[in-house]
């Protein structure tokens, strides 16, 4: 293998000195670990799970990721024009309402697990 010159090694070292550049590839290494787990796992759970039919559920997950690149591309739009490039007006209200979402969940969960029944999603 052919050894790199010092002056790569240091470029390459001296960009994960930059403020903020540790954080935001952590964040997103999380964001991608989730995003490959529900891309590969979605289909089966909503199969086996909810009880949709194979083509069903394959279009869910589908539909998973082109709400990603909508929602990605919207909400730059959205931080740029309304807010003024001011990210946490535009975040803040997503944070909000995915906890209010996970709360949901989480009650719908336990409100299955006491009753014993089965809750079904709406098929496409």
């Amino acid at each position: 293998a052919k050894e790199q010159p010092p002056a790569a090694v240091a470029a390459k070292t001296s960009v994960l000195s930059l403020p903020g550049v540790r954080s935001v590839g952590a964040a997103y290494t999380l964001v991608k670990m989730s995003r490959y787990c529900l891309m590969f796992w979605l289909p089966y759970f909503l199969k086996k799970q909810v009880g949709m039919t194979a083509s069903s559920a394959a279009m869910m997950a589908s539909l998973f990721d082109v709400a990603g690149v909508v929602g990605s591309i919207s909400t730059g739009l959205l931080c740029d024009t309304v807010f003024g490039g001011r990210m946490i007006g535009t975040v803040l209200p997503f944070v909000i309402a995915t906890a209010l979402a996970f709360g949901g969940w989480g009650i719908v969960c336990v409100a299955e697990m006491a009753g014993g029944q089965r809750l079904r999603a709406a098929h496409i």
